[in-house]
C-alpha cells in the first residue's frame, strides 16, 4: 500500500513538473530607447513584415503603437501605406500605448510562436518607423529575425536611437 501511494506520489510530482515546463514559453523582449531632445514626443510604430517565396515582403500586423493622438498616425506614412489594406482601426486601438518621452525607454514583450507563427523561422522582420510633428521623419529602422538570431542591440539616428532585444522564458 505504501509503495503504491509513494508511486502515485511521484507520478503525480513528475505531471506537475512536465506540466510547469510546458508552460513556459519563449518570448522576444524588446526594450525601445528614445535619446535625448526636445519638443513634441516622437509617434513610434512598430511592425511585422514577412519575405514571401518570391522575397517581397508582406505586412503582417502592428505590433505597437507608441503615440497619443489618432489625428498623427497618417504623419506615419510607410506604416499607414501598409496597414490600412490589412488591419482595422480598432485592431490598432487595441495596441496603442502613451508615446515614449525623449530619453526614456519602453518595454514590449511578444511570444516567438505568435498566431501560428514562429518568428525565428528565418522569414520575419521588424520595421520600426518615428516621426515627430514639424520634426523628421524616420522609416529606415529594421532587422531580420533570422533563425539564428539570438538578440542584441540595434543602434539608429532616430527617434528610437536603440533596440534592446532579449529571448527570454516565462512560465
Amino acid at each position: 500500500m505504501q509503495k503504491t501511494h509513494l508511486l502515485i506520489k511521484a507520478l503525480f510530482i513528475q505531471f506537475f513538473c512536465l506540466l510547469s515546463l510546458s508552460a513556459s514559453t519563449q518570448n522576444l523582449e524588446f526594450t525601445f530607447h528614445t535619446p535625448k531632445g526636445g519638443g513634441d514626443d516622437p509617434m513610434i510604430v512598430v511592425w511585422l513584415e514577412r519575405t514571401d517565396d518570391e522575397g517581397s515582403r508582406q505586412f503582417i500586423k502592428t505590433l505597437a503603437l507608441f503615440s497619443h493622438d489618432h489625428k498623427y498616425y497618417k504623419e506615419l506614412k510607410l506604416w499607414r501605406s501598409r496597414n490600412t489594406k490589412i488591419e482595422k482601426k480598432a485592431d490598432v486601438d487595441a495596441i496603442v500605448g502613451p508615446t515614449i518621452q525623449w530619453s526614456k525607454k519602453r518595454t514590449l514583450i511578444l511570444p516567438i510562436n505568435m498566431d501560428n507563427r514562429n518568428l525565428l523561422d528565418g522569414s520575419y522582420m521588424i520595421r520600426i518607423e518615428s516621426g515627430k510633428d514639424k520634426g523628421k521623419h524616420y522609416k529606415t529602422f529594421k532587422f531580420e529575425l533570422d533563425k539564428e538570431f539570438k538578440g542584441g542591440s540595434f543602434k539608429h539616428s532616430g527617434y528610437v536611437n536603440k533596440v534592446d532585444i532579449k529571448i527570454i522564458e516565462i512560465k
